[in-house]
């Protein structure tokens, strides 16, 4: 496979591990995300901005078929998290730290409030890095950015073989409003790594 530094890099359209599949959003998909987002709106709403609990069918197949076209544009590589058929969340690497030739993704990840605390995400991050990390995509470091706040996400990070790298203080949270002076409103982040070369979790 041509990795994902080289200039003619494709990304891989599907990966199985056990009864998981992760796969990039395709056009239909818009009516379950909906249905699943707005379920999980309780569970979701602390840390993830774009969680409203009135998600609309209509406007997620329009992300979703956006989605699609900026994984095959190599923009962004959004994926979709399905065990046994069922949609339990979404993930994906997000190439924000400098262009594809650096070899470096952020890793993000929502699970399905009627998936969570059930050690699912652990499994999908370990199996979404190695997947990563092999010849497949040939990542060199992923990371993986929660707000110190969310113990559970730092646990994430840390059982799938994630190190704290550092912390970036003054951050703006999930919801925080503009600040116009002093810290109000400011959180911290906690940025955990994995390197290629970090051999398995």
């Amino acid at each position: 496979m041509v990795p994902v530094t080289h200039e003619h890099f494709v990304a891989p359209l599907s990966h199985e591990v056990d009864e998981l599949t992760l796969r990039p959003w395709r056009p239909g998909d818009g009516a379950v995300l909906a249905e699943v987002a707005n379920a999980s709106f309780a569970h979701l709403a602390p840390w993830m901005a774009w969680a409203d609990g009135e998600d609309d069918p209509a406007a997620a197949e329009v992300r979703v078929r956006e989605f699609a076209g900026t994984y095959l544009a190599r923009d962004e590589f959004l994926l979709s998290i399905w065990q046994d058929d069922q949609l339990v969340g979404g993930t994906g690497f997000h190439p924000r730290w400098g262009p594809l030739a650096h070899g470096i993704a952020e890793v993000g990840m929502w699970i399905a409030a009627s998936h969570a605390n059930q050690g699912l995400g652990t499994r999908v991050l370990a199996a979404l890095s190695d997947w990563g990390f092999s010849d497949a995509w040939g990542w060199h470091q992923l990371l993986w950015l929660c707000d110190r706040e969310n113990v559970a996400s730092a646990r994430v990070a840390e059982k799938a073989g994630y190190r704290l790298e550092g912390e970036i203080r003054g951050t703006l949270g999930r919801g925080s409003p503009p600040v116009s002076g002093g810290d109000g409103g400011r959180q911290s982040t906690l940025v955990y790594g994995r390197l290629s070369t970090d051999g398995a979790a």
